[in-house]
């Protein structure tokens, strides 16, 4: 198996993963450095009520494999990766619209998404393109 393959069966993993969240949420709410700082900052006046760190980084980190597969295993460019990855990430607010699954759809997971997408795709690229370097510059033996 080449490292390429490998990242994208756990960026496959992790797209299922993030897709299964956005549609079905789950409730976790430990007391980490992210949320103390979210509390600190609503104390003080700082960011709106409905901001939270946790809630921009989750966003960000659950679209970074969606980039990267997108990279990995169809070959597109990092541009592309990342426009495809946002467009889903748009599609999935668009479900999360409906008044059944009682979600709140906000651009704000969209334009967070589309970030982790462009982190992952970018990443994938530098990979792909390292191996593909080392590939040319070692002779045939």
């Amino acid at each position: 198996m080449t490292p390429a393959s490998a990242y994208a069966i756990g960026a496959a993993a992790a797209v299922a993963f993030a897709v299964w969240g956005s549609l079905f949420p789950f409730v976790v709410d430990p007391v980490t450095p992210a949320a103390a700082l979210t509390a600190l900052l609503r104390a003080w006046g700082r960011g709106p009520a409905s901001w939270s760190i946790s809630d921009f980084v989750s966003n960000v980190l659950l679209f970074v494999p969606f980039g990267a597969l997108v990279v990995l295993i169809a070959r597109w460019p990092w541009w592309a990766a990342a426009l495809v990855a946002t467009a889903a990430s748009a599609a999935i607010e668009v479900v999360q619209y409906l008044p059944v699954l009682h979600r709140q759809a906000t651009l704000a997971d969209v334009i967070c998404n589309g970030l982790g997408a462009l982190l992952g795709a970018v990443l994938a690229h530098l990979v792909v393109r390292r191996d593909d370097q080392h590939a040319t510059s070692t002779p045939d033996t």
